[in-house]
């Protein structure tokens, strides 16, 4: 074992807990108590988000709309700095130049 190696250990801890009635899906697999009402469906049978509430009763269906919602805020947003900006800087740029195209020419 190299030198540098010598003095590393790896640690883990974790915790157990008994499978009961209350942690268990209809269909008899067992799933961490985290992993009820979280929105996701863990058990396959959809049984971990029966009866939620409190904050943890999320359905996919707000997530879906909040997705919808950015998705759309960031392609208004896109198209103001792809189309909008561009043409506000070509309107200034041509006005301060038809300035210099006013003055006489001297000669």
């Amino acid at each position: 074992m190299p030198s540098s190696a010598a003095g590393l250990a790896l640690k883990a801890s974790y915790t157990t807990f008994g499978c009961d009635k209350a942690h268990q899906c209809d269909n008899g697999l067992c799933i961490h108590p985290d992993w009820r009402c979280n929105g996701h469906d863990d058990c396959g049978d959809d049984t971990d988000e029966r009866n939620c509430t409190g904050p943890n009763d999320t359905s996919g269906m707000v997530h879906s709309y909040l997705v919808a919602i950015c998705l759309i805020l960031g392609i208004l947003a896109g198209v103001v700095l792809a189309v909008c900006i561009p043409r506000l800087m070509r309107r200034y740029r041509h006005n301060a130049y038809r300035s210099f195209r006013d003055e006489p020419v001297v000669t």
